[in-house]
């Protein structure tokens, strides 16, 4: 038969090294401790870069390069008429190219683009084009439209 006491010292004895090997496993996990949470913001990027369907995006430069901004509104004057004659003509470029030339020709003498040559630009099989050619009405409609200050668009 086991007494009172074998039994209390088998008791300790198990504790004791219920305690150890808990110990130990606590170590373990703390050096080996899972990485913490993804933050909901960052989820969306996370799972685009796992898996087998990864895509690989190329950014690739502009062919003319960055240019900056009107911010000023150097070249208002001739965007506008630009914008009312592609109004008028129902959006046919073609029968607005000297507005778009002299918006061109605004904007590389104002250094908010690079001078090129009219034919690098597409308008080197064309006349020679004057602003005389431009209907009155556009640039009327232009004008009345920075008087009062209405933009549509």
């Amino acid at each position: 038969m086991v007494s009172k006491s074998q039994i209390q010292t088998g008791i300790l004895g198990a504790s004791l090294m219920m305690a150890i090997t808990c110990g130990y496993i606590y170590e373990y996990w703390q050096k080996h401790k899972p990485p913490p949470e993804i933050p909901i913001q960052s989820w969306d990027k996370y799972m685009s870069q796992t898996g087998p369907f990864i895509r690989v995006t190329t950014v690739s430069a502009p062919l003319k390069g960055s240019f900056p901004l009107d911010h000023e509104g150097t070249c208002k004057l001739e965007m506008l008429n630009y914008m009312v004659c592609l109004h008028e003509k129902k959006q046919q470029n073609s029968e607005c190219r000297h507005v778009a030339k002299d918006y061109f020709e605004c904007r590389m003498n104002h250094g908010l683009m690079d001078k090129e040559e009219w034919q690098k630009l597409g308008y080197g099989d064309s006349k020679e084009i004057s602003k005389q050619n431009i209907p009155v009405t556009c640039v009327c409609k232009v004008q009345k439209l920075e008087e009062n200050v209405i933009y549509t668009g």
